[in-house]
């Protein structure tokens, strides 16, 4: 996969921005998609424009000092989704995290998505749409666009009524190592009002059906769409603290993304030293500041314990079991994630992901009840 694509050059302070476009332009259902839809090459806009040619992998692309400089968050981006231009300053400050700005991204290119919150074995939606950030003497702010009420609930489900069958299924999953995130302190003050809970609770409405989506399966069906899990958007595991801080510098986001041939890779962003070979026309403005390598990892976002280090020094993977300290933790299978899924066929009534699934089951019973006879007639003989 590495040899496929251009590597994208970053600034500092923007790692987290190229794992975004990472995962929606280089991941292969999400390609898939983005391509058959066409929707960057009506674009007018330069950084739309660039994106396009990342996507179709351009052959005569180049990034040069002219596309080195759009690809990183601008001002003008986020005037584009309605957000406080004045984050930029901080982004370049501080930095931030890819799982917060991966909706807002989806909004610039313009997709239909669905935003849930796995919580306390809940699907909340309607929660991270309404999150807003303002810059306030230096400081980010966190302020809702519209106060949580039944009427804010009604007009979410009436939005996900109007559109069953988004192109992503962006889902965060929270679990209890990230309790202390501000993140969830924000869930906690607005599902605590009167209904929130409740009319925001993707079981309340039996409309809503899917299949597979709370245990994170591979391949999940939503209101009769197929949808692949494409790709999980991530930040590094602290091993020590309460893996609540999000918006800072010293956070390390990484991308799980698939390649064409569905196999999966991860995305190291940390920026590392080209080489003499490497300095040539297409990264003539990059001087040391390529990403790592694509590296074959087959991430497992079910995968609880399994623990992997990327060298902070060296653009590879160690899957020894302890850190020391030069070495980025992460877990695909807990901590700060995101976790993409993309549309793909509808599903015939009769050959839907759950009528499979029970077919197989009772395939399964038949062949064990066969196995246990057999068993019983060798011991009887």
């Amino acid at each position: 996969m590495k040899d496929n694509f251009v590597k994208i050059p970053q600034y500092e302070n923007t790692l987290w921005f190229n794992t975004i476009i990472t995962a929606i332009i280089y991941s292969k259902y999400s390609r898939e998609l983005l391509k058959k839809k066409g929707l960057l090459s009506k674009r007018e806009e330069p950084f739309a424009r660039l994106l396009n040619k990342l996507l179709i992998k351009d052959k005569d692309l180049k990034i040069d000092s002219h596309n080195f400089k759009l690809l990183k968050p601008s001002t003008e981006i986020l005037k584009s989704i309605k957000m406080d231009p004045k984050i930029n300053d901080y982004i370049y400050k501080y930095s931030w995290d890819s799982w917060m700005f991966f909706i807002n991204f989806l909004k610039y290119i313009d997709v239909s998505y669905l935003s849930l919150d796995y919580y306390k074995s809940h699907l909340y939606f309607g929660l991270r749409d309404n999150l807003n950030f303002k810059i306030v003497d230096d400081n980010i702010k966190y302020d809702v666009y519209e106060p949580f009420s039944d009427t804010y609930a009604d007009k979410e489900y009436t939005k996900l009524k109007s559109n069953p069958n988004p192109n992503y299924l962006c889902i965060n999953v929270w679990g209890k190592e990230t309790y202390n995130n501000i993140y969830i302190k924000y869930l906690n003050i607005h599902l605590s009002k009167e209904n929130v809970a409740h009319k925001l609770n993707l079981d309340t409405y039996k409309s809503i059906k899917y299949d597979g989506l709370k245990e994170l399966r591979e391949e999940i069906e939503f209101n009769n769409y197929r949808y692949k899990l494409d790709s999980v958007i991530l930040d590094d595991y602290k091993d020590i603290g309460d893996n609540s801080d999000f918006g800072l510098a010293y956070r390390y986001g990484t991308a799980g993304i698939t390649d064409e041939n569905d196999v999966k890779y991860l995305y190291n962003a940390k920026a590392r030293v080209i080489t003499d070979s490497e300095h040539n026309l297409i990264y003539l403005n990059a001087d040391k500041l390529l990403p790592c390598e694509y590296i074959e990892y087959k991430w497992d976002v079910r995968n609880y314990k399994r623990k992997l280090l990327l060298s902070k020094s060296l653009c590879k993977k160690e899957m020894n079991s302890y850190s020391n300290g030069e070495n980025d933790v992460y877990y695909y299978g807990r901590g700060i994630r995101t976790i993409v899924y993309v549309k793909q066929e509808r599903l015939q009534q009769s050959s839907n992901l759950s009528e499979k699934r029970r077919k197989d089951e009772i395939r399964d019973k038949k062949i064990k009840k066969n196995e246990i006879k057999i068993e019983i007639k060798r011991y009887l003989i």
